[in-house]
């Protein structure tokens, strides 16, 4: 209700294409990071470097709303890696279906089973910087 509904193909489409949104997310999650997490081992103050990153083409809607947690280590749930973990389940799946590899995809997806077992599954799904090793909660 209230939101603009774009048909994406035949009955299944719009799944894919939900499961093609949760990896550029995860995929972006990842990405920022590790961006944040060798500027801090290197010293550099997080908000110069979220406003340096975020004026050039690695600018996104991750690094600005969750990059300042990411280098906080603030993971108050938005949207929570349990979930994340059961979408990126669904990628899976449906890359199998079609017989496609998706390396990045199935990295991010066992670092979010790393979180789940570790008890972080009711974290934000930026929390993957701890799976990574860079930050801790």
């Amino acid at each position: 209700m209230g939101k603009t509904i774009t048909h994406c193909g035949p009955s299944g489409s719009g799944q894919i294409v939900k499961a093609c949104n949760q990896i550029a997310v995860a995929l972006n999650i990842a990405g920022v990071a590790e961006a944040l997490a060798l500027g801090l081992a290197a010293g550099i103050d997080p908000d110069i470097m979220i406003r340096v990153l975020g004026g050039g083409l690695a600018q996104s809607r991750v690094l600005e709303l969750r990059g300042p947690t990411m280098a906080q280590k603030t993971f108050t749930p938005g949207f929570r890696v349990r979930l994340h973990l059961k979408d990126m389940g669904i990628v899976r799946s449906t890359a199998a279906t079609y017989q496609l590899q998706l390396p990045f995809s199935d990295l991010v997806y066992q670092h979010f089973q790393t979180l789940v077992e570790q008890g972080y599954g009711d974290l934000d799904h930026s929390a993957l910087a701890i799976s990574l090793g860079h930050t801790s909660r």
